[in-house]
């Protein structure tokens, strides 16, 4: 058995005695003694000894995995397989769902027929399904010749506003049918629209100002640095070096008349300069004011261009790196510090600039 354990930033792992036959760091080298760990890129692979196994507990990983060793009959291994290469700046992927960016023409939607087989295929017909066939802006179907060992692409123009679930279904020129691609797809919101439907008692905007009261949570190593700007207001960060540990929240605090007592959701309008993890996070009052919840994926685009972003707060989760919270769940009323910020693991200096970024309530 194969596990990848990630680290907060200073932390070591030291597993129970016998239970890890070998550590790896992530470039594979091998990693001395029994522990405890701390790589400095702030991951490790460990091969585990399934006899020293503690045994599975309840929780979705595990009812997955019931689900999945109680389907039968099981398929078959197939040597052509199908896979959703996204496009960067207009195809955004998450753990969920895609996230599809509201473009002029259309965003493109790539798929990747690989054959993993000895013979050539010609000739497979591919097909994509959306919950609203107007959103395939240039037809349904695709025909992918592909060479013994080798890969073909085809592409989709779409547009983002059929949100729900698309299919893509392959057939060999034999008949047989390939394993199908099904996968969730999540326009980006038109901001601007929403803001102008909602009744004045339903938003909440900030001030340039009121943002750049944030505070400096970012790593120690990064200069951190805000502004106003024509458009809106930036926060740059510079991280001096490319780096794992590249990090930056600045948290704001909530005016009194803008906390999640009145509303449910952030919408905001911004850009950021270079690739990064863009997400959310609410913070509870309390503890050592680090109760921390997040957007589970990344929540926009990191290519430059401006998005929109709707965050619910409902849908967030407890963040692995933040301080415990005492009742195990995140109460919106608690909350009095917000942050959108990045990992910039491949940039050493990036930025966010914002347009808009307002407080919503979108339930009755």
């Amino acid at each position: 058995a194969v596990a990848v354990a990630a680290l907060a930033a200073g932390a070591r792992l030291a597993p129970p005695a016998g239970l890890v036959r070998s550590a790896h760091g992530l470039d594979g080298r091998r990693l001395a003694g029994e522990g405890p760990w701390a790589p400095s890129e702030g991951a490790l692979f460990l091969e585990l000894d399934p006899a020293r196994m503690p045994a599975p507990s309840a929780g979705p990983a595990l009812a997955l995995w019931q689900a999945a060793q109680a389907a039968r009959p099981r398929p078959a291994p197939q040597p052509l397989q199908l896979q959703i290469i996204p496009v960067p700046g207009e195809v955004v992927p998450c753990q969920t769902r895609y996230t599809v960016a509201a473009l002029p023409g259309g965003a493109r939607l790539r798929l990747r027929l690989n054959n993993h087989g000895a013979a050539a295929a010609a000739g497979v017909a591919l097909t994509l399904a959306a919950p609203d066939a107007r959103a395939v802006l240039d037809g349904a179907a695709r025909t992918l010749d592909v060479a013994p060992g080798a890969w073909a692409e085809a592409e989709w123009r779409i547009r983002p506003g059929a949100s729900g679930q698309w299919r893509i279904d392959g057939r060999s020129a034999d008949g047989a049918a390939l394993a199908p691609v099904v996968f969730r797809v999540e326009a980006e919101v038109d901001g601007e629209a929403l803001l102008a439907r909602l009744a004045p008692e339903r938003k909440r905007l900030f001030t340039a100002a009121e943002w750049l009261r944030c505070d400096g949570n970012v790593v120690t190593t990064c200069a951190f640095t805000r502004a106003a700007t024509a458009a809106g207001w930036r926060l740059g960060f510079d991280f001096k070096t490319q780096g794992n540990q590249n990090w930056a929240f600045p948290r704001v605090p909530l005016p009194a008349d803008a906390r999640f007592d009145r509303f449910d959701a952030v919408l905001v309008r911004a850009r950021v300069s270079a690739p990064a993890t863009v997400r959310l996070f609410a913070f509870e009052a309390g503890g050592g004011g680090n109760i921390g919840y997040f957007t589970r994926d990344t929540a926009m685009p990191s290519d430059g261009a401006w998005h929109w972003l709707l965050v619910r707060i409902p849908e967030l989760v407890h963040c692995w790196a933040a301080e415990a919270d005492p009742d195990g769940r995140l109460d919106p009323r608690a909350i009095d510090r917000i942050s959108i910020g990045m990992n910039s693991q491949f940039s050493a200096a990036n930025a966010i600039e914002f347009g808009t970024a307002a407080l919503v309530r979108l339930a009755d």
